[in-house]
């Protein structure tokens, strides 16, 4: 493989000479050195002789030399109810390469790739990890609608649909909002399945999510495939770790406390907490590690939390008293005065 001064492919050519008839097609190698943000999905289009389902694995490097798995790819395009269903887009971990290359397993020979596309998000000064939920029980609204609630608002990049039935195959749109007063709005699509060939599972059951800010999630199931039974799947969800700096100020160990109602924000921008941040200074800071974690339970009795005097409340109360007590002073004199004489 050979790349110009700038990074750009110039050529791809196999390590060893082959005789005619030798040669087969077994991946395609993606030139990314053109895009400086973490990748975060690639879309993939095949010519039209190739049917059924296509698994690669999909490796990333930077020099052409040194390559990290990345996982495992699944597209497909499958007849499904006298009509076309294409499964194209494959997530990427949100990393940052300058190359990608695709080997194909399932078959052996890859397709002719007729258009690659890649999507990627904006810079982070560090890629951090997804972090998955556990499984989440949901709720049947009808037949082949179901809804999650999830704990709080979070930004979700991912969600994974337990496919339970063997040969289940359902092109699904993936809905949200914040609360219930607000309307679904559509955050993704795509085909779900779990199939069996070759005497293997072939499970596509994850769904690519922009971030958006949801709390509420809800799947609509085209139920022509079978759809995905009577009782709701249970759904995993994955957000984007959360990254903590802080000055280390005196010996460690230090303690982090979370999901405390009474402590006070300290939080300072980088800029301020680190001079002359930058992206670069950020990668070379210690890191933290846990050793250790305390869960302090909730005390058995719920003190309410002080209320502010309502001065309205108060002043109409006492207002009413002293008219009730001017009422009663009233008749009381009115009793005790003598009859007048005639």
């Amino acid at each position: 493989m050979q790349s110009s001064a700038n990074g750009a492919l110039v050529e791809v050519q196999p390590s060893t000479q082959l005789e005619a008839g030798e040669e087969e097609l077994r991946g395609w190698l993606l030139d990314a050195s053109g895009i400086k943000a973490p990748l975060q999905q690639l879309v993939l289009d095949w010519t039209s002789e190739r049917d059924g389902f296509q698994r690669f694995s999909i490796e990333a490097s930077d020099d052409l030399q040194h390559w990290q798995f990345w996982g495992e790819g699944q597209v497909a395009r499958l007849a499904f109810a006298d009509e076309r269903v294409e499964q194209h887009e494959v997530g990427l971990p949100g990393q940052s390469a300058r190359y990608l290359r695709l080997l194909w397993n399932t078959p052996q020979s890859a397709p002719i790739l007729t258009s690659a596309q890649l999507q990627s998000t904006g810079p982070r000064s560090l890629s951090l990890p997804l972090v998955w939920s556990q499984a989440l029980a949901g709720n049947t609204v009808k037949a082949g609608e179901y809804t999650w609630q999830l704990p709080m608002g979070l930004n979700v990049e991912r969600v994974q649909v337990a496919l339970d039935q063997p040969n289940s195959l359902a092109p699904v749109t993936l809905s949200g909002r914040r609360e219930s007063s607000l309307p679904w709005q559509p955050l993704s699509g795509g085909l779900l399945y779990r199939l069996t060939q070759s005497g293997q599972d072939v499970v596509q059951n994850e769904l690519q999510l922009s971030g958006q800010t949801v709390q509420q999630l809800k799947l609509t199931v085209d139920e022509r495939g079978g759809g995905l039974g009577t009782q709701a799947p249970t759904l995993k969800y994955a957000v984007r770790a959360t990254q903590l700096v802080f000055l280390a100020r005196g010996p460690g160990p230090y303690t982090l406390a979370l999901g405390s109602a009474t402590a006070k924000a300290a939080n300072l921008p980088l800029a301020t907490l680190i001079p002359d941040y930058s992206a670069a200074k950020l990668v070379t800071l210690g890191r933290a590690s846990v050793g250790g974690g305390t869960v302090v339970a909730a005390p058995p009795s719920t003190v309410s939390a002080p209320v502010g005097t309502d001065w309205k409340k108060f002043g109409l109360w006492t207002v009413l008293l002293l008219s009730v007590l001017f009422l009663a002073a009233m008749a009381f004199s009115l009793l005790r005065k003598p009859p007048a004489n005639s």
